[in-house]
């Protein structure tokens, strides 16, 4: 006869028997077939070894953990702690057992430890960094201003490169009477995309870096070395390649790469065992400059668009790292 044992005032059956109603739980709250057997390929072992589990409390549980933590790989270990979770439910739900919630918070903790993504870190460039890009951005030929006014306006409003890219020209409100110059975006991914970009220096920064009347100024050069378009649709966007297309994510970041690679920047920052650069790292200078002019988390997260504040607060948190 199977041994049971007493919970919450009523009988839990072991080992097998558990296997089985576990399994028939999951088939009567529609679980797919693949994921009753996979949730089984994870419990059924673990019922093995401990045919009691209402006699093991959450340390007993992260040991077992623990020792699949040695033998399983990354995804079968996702696996095999959401199986554990999901059958602790099970224990709580329909065996009432009391102790089953400390039982998944421990696990829960286990899993967050084992699979916890790097926070995100900030990667701004310097200002010797940009001095230097610049520099080599400096001439008088359209191919020259062009390059030059792009990396002006992409660091001067934080653009990510295909929200830049995309940009139309009734997106950009500049030498309009009564209207504050700005940059709108639609959206994008997430609905906190949709956002304005303000131009100009009453906003938290003032760093000439990212000053906004730097970037009405490079919108200006741009018009006057923009190519033709080459189609009445591709004259409705502000940044047109050179075959009179619009622009590419792939160029406008070849062209950021080429310019740090000729600098040096790239080859200064291997040597420092440092991160490469990328058109992206102006997106971070801009939110860092944001930062250290005094804008706040939510201020940062509405000129970005991020679409969690935890992201903006990393750039505060940056600048309390380097004092």
């Amino acid at each position: 006869m199977q041994k049971t044992l007493e919970v919450s005032g009523g009988s839990m059956p072991t080992a097998h028997l558990l296997a089985e109603d576990f399994q028939r739980m999951l088939t009567e709250n529609d679980y797919s077939q693949s994921t009753c057997s996979t949730y089984l390929r994870f419990v059924e072992p673990f019922l093995k070894e401990n045919p009691h589990p209402a006699e093991m409390d959450r340390y007993d549980v992260g040991r077992y953990i623990l020792k699949w933590r040695n033998q399983l790989s990354n995804n079968s270990m996702k696996l095999a702690t959401s199986a554990l979770i999901k059958f602790y439910k099970y224990l709580k739900f329909y065996h009432g057992f009391r102790r089953a919630d400390a039982v998944i918070d421990h696990i829960q903790d286990l899993k967050g430890e084992f699979f916890r993504t790097p926070s995100f870190q900030p990667d701004p460039m310097s200002e010797d960094e940009l001095s230097t890009l610049f520099q080599y951005t400096l001439g008088a030929n359209p191919r020259q201003v062009r390059r030059r006014n792009i990396i002006t306006i992409l660091l001067g409003t934080g653009l990510r490169v295909s929200e830049f890219c995309a940009v139309r020209r009734d997106q950009v409100a500049i030498h309009e009477p009564g209207v504050q110059s700005h940059i709108f975006v639609p959206g994008g991914k997430t609905a906190s995309a949709r956002r304005k970009i303000p131009l100009h220096r009453d906003f938290p920064y003032s760093n000439s870096w990212i000053l906004g009347e730097r970037v009405v100024e490079a919108f200006d050069s741009y018009e006057k070395v923009r190519p033709v378009p080459r189609t009445e649709e591709t004259e409705n966007f502000w940044f047109i390649s050179e075959r009179g297309q619009p622009i590419s994510k792939r160029s406008v970041q070849a062209m950021f790469t080429r310019l740090c690679e000729k600098s040096g920047l790239q080859k200064k920052r291997a040597e420092a065992d440092e991160n490469s650069l990328s058109v992206h790292n102006l997106r971070h200078t801009f939110a860092t400059q944001l930062a250290m002019q005094g804008a706040n988390a939510y201020q940062i997260k509405a000129i970005l668009g991020h679409a969690s504040v935890s992201t903006s607060q990393a750039y505060i948190r940056l600048l309390d790292r380097v004092g």
